[in-house]
Protein backbone atom coordinates (compact mmCIF):
# COMPACT_ATOMS: atom_id res chain seq x y z
CA UNK A 1 0.00 0.00 0.00
CA UNK A 2 0.86 3.26 -0.94
CA UNK A 3 0.38 6.31 1.90
CA UNK A 4 0.86 9.59 -0.53
CA UNK A 5 0.96 12.71 2.69
CA UNK A 6 1.08 16.27 1.65
CA UNK A 7 -0.87 19.53 3.02
CA UNK A 8 -1.61 18.68 6.35
CA UNK A 9 -5.20 19.20 7.43
CA UNK A 10 -4.91 17.88 10.50
CA UNK A 11 -4.90 14.39 10.53
CA UNK A 12 -2.03 13.51 8.76
CA UNK A 13 0.44 12.40 12.28
CA UNK A 14 -2.76 9.58 13.23
CA UNK A 15 -3.09 8.31 9.45
CA UNK A 16 1.00 7.97 9.33
CA UNK A 17 1.00 6.50 13.02
CA UNK A 18 -1.93 3.80 12.94
CA UNK A 19 -0.10 2.61 9.55
CA UNK A 20 3.35 2.43 11.20
CA UNK A 21 2.33 0.55 13.99
CA UNK A 22 0.59 -1.99 11.85
CA UNK A 23 2.11 -2.50 8.95
CA UNK A 24 5.77 -3.14 8.30
CA UNK A 25 6.94 -0.02 7.09
CA UNK A 26 9.09 -0.51 3.20
CA UNK A 27 10.72 2.53 2.16
CA UNK A 28 9.73 6.40 2.32
CA UNK A 29 10.46 8.63 -0.48
CA UNK A 30 10.32 12.76 -0.62
CA UNK A 31 9.39 15.04 -3.27
CA UNK A 32 9.52 18.37 -3.84
CA UNK A 33 6.41 20.86 -2.27
CA UNK A 34 6.58 18.40 1.48
CA UNK A 35 5.23 15.39 -0.95
CA UNK A 36 5.98 12.03 1.26
CA UNK A 37 5.16 8.34 -0.08
CA UNK A 38 5.67 5.62 2.54
CA UNK A 39 5.04 2.25 1.08
CA UNK A 40 4.04 -0.29 3.43
CA UNK A 41 3.76 -4.14 3.52
CA UNK A 42 -0.06 -5.26 3.84
CA UNK A 43 0.28 -8.98 4.86
CA UNK A 44 3.35 -11.81 4.72
CA UNK A 45 2.74 -14.58 2.29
Amino acid sequence: MFLILSYDQGYNEDIRLYLDHHFQLLTIKQFPLDILVREYKLKYS
